[in-house]
């Protein structure tokens, strides 16, 4: 895997200055390839140790590297955005490619290439240590990318995806099967669905992977429907903090109130604002809101969301559910039952709603929550992939 390294590192020194004097970035480019370290099954098996998960024996050494890319912005043209590259050592050419779409990061710097993260560890552990290519696009807003985040903004989600596995794909003497796996827990399960949709969308664009299987762990599929009136019930700081970054990201993406004074209550319309500009993180942010996630908003914003299905922000929510479609590749969707960040009902709900393929939902534990749950979730989709590879 060394050469192959090598052989990019020559390649996008060209590429490097070709963007710099042009100042033209193309979607699916490959910007620049940095290498971040080596994990040998030593280190990789010590790393576990420290994780309340149980991981399968790792086969192999993973080699991770950032890669900045061209991917969709949200007015269409292309931007700058990064994500992480996980490559298996000494195995044979012919690997699966895994993409991974991460949960909720609410700092800019806690994505997939900064490769500190426990979902970097799980990817590395489960799926890089076990002969899969792994993916992980750190989204528009994050890592590498200007700007605020569109939280569970389904069509940016899949286009920061689909253009890494395009620029990966062209990537000299990586030596790819064809064949495709997704996975995503939390947010990354509701950008997992919004990608596999992408890619099977009716006149999609020719993509050189066959899909083989898609794992959704806890994800918010039918975020208008269930998320948003169950999470505006929940007695938890936890749940104003997801709605209050859901109404930023859906207002910045949509511009549905001149300013967010419009819908949430002082202090909180202002102080919104600056606690999602990527530079905090949960602790700081939670502190900062109501215990009731429905103080939050001005009471007659959640009477005409309640009386009005046509209301601009029940149309925003609608148009970025990602249950109501049907897919083609076999999907499996992972919960755990005492789940209150992301109710087991959405889960059910989307199971039950798309036809065309195998789709099954999955409960992985009666007891388990948000949390709880990571750990036979991720057990639960490796094994299976492991019977479709």
């Amino acid at each position: 895997m060394n050469k192959i390294f090598s052989m990019i590192a020559v390649c996008l020194c060209g590429v490097c200055l070709a963007a710099c004097k042009q100042e033209n970035i193309r979607r699916g480019e490959v910007l620049a390839v940095k290498e971040l370290g080596v994990y040998d099954v030593a280190r990789l098996d010590e790393l576990k140790k420290s994780l309340p998960f149980t991981f399968p024996p790792a086969r192999n050494a993973v080699r991770l590297s950032k890669v900045t890319y061209g991917a969709a912005g949200l007015d269409g043209k292309p931007v700058k955005a990064s994500g992480l590259l996980i490559v298996p050592e000494g195995v044979a050419g012919g690997l699966p490619a895994l993409s991974y779409q991460h949960g909720v990061a609410l700092n800019r710097k806690d994505v997939p290439s900064g490769a500190q993260t426990a979902d970097v560890l799980l990817l590395a552990a489960y799926f890089g240590a076990n002969g899969y290519v792994v993916l992980a696009p750190d989204y528009l807003g994050l890592g590498e990318s200007k700007g605020t985040h569109p939280y569970l903004h389904a069509e940016s989600e899949a286009s920061a995806a689909e253009d890494l596995l395009r620029a990966v794909r062209n990537l000299p003497g990586l030596k790819l099967s064809g064949k495709l796996f997704l996975a995503g827990y939390s947010q990354g399960a509701h950008a997992t669905l919004a990608l596999q949709r992408s890619l099977e969308a009716p006149g999609a664009k020719a993509f050189p992977y066959k899909l083989a299987g898609t794992a959704g762990m806890s994800g918010p599929y039918d975020v208008s429907g269930t998320c948003f009136p169950e999470l505006l019930r929940a007695p938890s700081q936890a749940s104003a903090a997801y709605l209050a970054y859901l109404v930023f990201a859906m207002n910045n993406v949509y511009k549905i109130f001149p300013d967010l004074s419009a819908a949430l209550k002082a202090p909180y319309a202002k102080a919104v604002v600056s606690l999602f500009d990527g530079r905090h993180r949960a602790g700081e942010i939670v502190k900062e809101l109501p215990a009731a996630p429905a103080d939050l908003f001005l009471p007659e914003l959640l009477q005409a969301v309640e009386k009005d299905p046509a209301h601009p922000l029940n149309a925003a929510l609608r148009e970025n559910d990602v249950y109501n479609w049907n897919p083609v590749a076999p999907v499996r969707l992972y919960y755990g039952k005492a789940d209150r960040d992301v109710p087991p009902e959405n889960t059910l709900k989307a199971a039950k709603y798309m036809k065309g393929a195998d789709v099954r939902a999955v409960n992985v534990g009666d007891a388990l929550d948000h949390q709880t749950a990571v750990g036979p979730a991720f057990t639960a989709a490796y094994e299976w992939f492991e019977t479709l590879k």
